[in-house]
């Protein structure tokens, strides 16, 4: 048998057999459009872009433009935008900048690891530039190379001590 909420509320029934919370679950019927609220349009995103640069708030953004919306998922959405928009803004030149600036102080940059691992710094720019490629083709990933690794000393010390509870407690 459903629960019965007792409403506080103004101009309701005094019981009912629904949550009082049901309008903000069921989607919205006083408009005149209807939408999957997770689809956003290129024209939504245009939309989404000119409201914000107008200097609107995300709640106003959400309930003026996008009632199927939360304020929340219109800032997300934003984000993503500029993220992306970002990412392509990469051209030739800046990519040049990149490349100038990395080799301009990328001896600095690799001193730091190749003094932890007593390497010379180009030897671990160029072991790293190798994790990085088997990274792409599907390889395991530094982190996990590195988990391991350790698990890999955690049993062997397990082993010299003799002790296989060691190496299964520490996981």
């Amino acid at each position: 048998m459903p629960k019965v909420f007792k409403s506080s509320y103004k101009g309701r029934a005094s019981s009912s057999t629904t949550s009082p919370f049901r309008d903000r679950l069921s989607p919205s019927t006083s408009h005149t459009h209807h939408r999957n609220s997770s689809t956003w349009t290129a024209g939504d995103d245009e939309t989404l872009t000119s409201a914000r640069a107008a200097g609107k708030n995300w709640q106003d953004i959400a309930s003026h433009h996008f009632p199927s919306k939360t304020a929340n998922a219109c800032r997300k959405r934003h984000e993503r935008l500029s993220e992306r928009r970002s990412e392509d803004e990469w051209d030739e030149e800046k990519l040049g900048e990149l490349a100038t600036a990395y080799y301009d102080c990328r001896a600095e940059m690799w001193s730091m690891l190749a003094d932890r691992m007593g390497e010379r710094w180009s030897t671990v720019e160029a072991k790293v530039g190798v994790i990085l490629t088997a990274q792409t083709n599907g390889f395991p990933t530094l982190t996990c190379m590195t988990v391991l690794r350790k698990r890999n000393e955690e049993s062997t010390k397990a082993c010299a001590s003799g002790s296989k509870k060691e190496i299964t407690s520490s996981r």
